[in-house]
């Protein structure tokens, strides 16, 4: 569609090649979703001759490690696909904040001095509650499924629990996590399928271990966790992937160091979001190895 001349000035600066970009933040590792998203963006210039940009969305810099970016990339390429370039949303903060100082000596920009709750207004709660409502119907429908299939545990991801307050958490998140599993379960009863654990983990989730506790799933990810709920609750430790770099030795110490924190009892040593194609066999030996005689 042509609109003021826009599409005319994109083919002329395209010359009409397909262009995409895979724009992942730099905080943490990509979890098995990534690669549906890495696919459509790299295959889909692929497949009509064109590129793929890999820009990472460094705009959270207490959270970002130089061996996230190093991961993504690996992760990237893992997947068979080379980057036509590497950027950064970093790369234009000049510009943006040019751009922001003519908007203000316009007198085109503004200052909010809402707080929290006045800020609450513009998202009306009936909208929020029925699209969670019907985000949690669908997942318990997909991790049904899941079971059907064979699947022996079902890990239940909270990955913005990080961005939130322990308020907006306990109201946003909680009773849904909770309907989850109230509804799978009882659905399974119903059923043939047995029921299989259950495990709940919200990232960076040390203020919401207590309440997370109470929801009846099987595990919870600890930060001095032991101690906040009980010895009833079986705790998951995620060990970070790209340690899984380093030579055996730093391995097997590590993993040694993370399992004695939480003891031998309910406690389930994790990896991360997983592997990369890269990841030594020899390393995954050596994590097993350690898990098994840490004690």
């Amino acid at each position: 569609m042509e609109t003021n001349g826009t599409k005319t000035k994109h083919l002329l600066v395209t010359g009409g090649r397909v262009q995409t970009r895979f724009p992942p933040e730099p905080n943490g590792i990509l979890h098995i979703g990534y690669a549906k998203a890495i696919n459509i963006n790299s295959g889909y210039a692929a497949a009509y001759g064109g590129i793929c940009y890999l820009r990472y969305d460094d705009t959270n810099f207490e959270n970002e490690e130089e061996k996230f970016f190093t991961g993504i990339r690996d992760m990237v390429e893992g997947l068979g696909y080379k980057p036509y370039k590497i950027t950064h949303s970093s790369d234009h903060f000049q510009q943006l904040y040019e751009w922001a100082v003519i908007l203000i000596r316009k007198g085109l920009a503004y200052v909010c001095h809402q707080n929290a709750e006045e800020m609450k207004g513009f998202n009306p709660k009936s909208n929020s509650e029925e699209l969670l409502t019907m985000l949690t119907s669908v997942i318990v429908d997909y991790l049904e499924m899941q079971v059907k299939a064979g699947a022996k545990m079902l890990p239940i991801f909270e990955s913005a629990a990080e961005h939130l307050i322990k308020g907006d958490f306990s109201k946003w998140c909680l009773p849904y996590l909770k309907d989850i599993h109230d509804q799978l379960t009882r659905r399974l009863k119903e059923q043939s399928p047995p029921l299989v654990p259950m495990t709940s983990f919200a990232k960076d989730p040390a203020q919401f271990l207590t309440e997370q506790s109470t929801l009846g799933y099987d595990t919870g990810h600890p930060v001095k966790a032991r101690e906040k709920v009980g010895p009833n609750i079986t705790l998951q430790d995620n060990f970070d992937p790209q340690d899984m770099y380093k030579t055996r030795e730093e391995i097997r110490a590590l993993v040694t160091d993370m399992v004695r924190k939480f003891g031998k009892i309910r406690y389930i040593a994790d990896l991360g979001h997983g592997i990369t194609p890269q990841t030594p066999i020899v390393s995954m030996e050596a994590f097993i190895d350690a898990v098994h005689k840490a004690f």
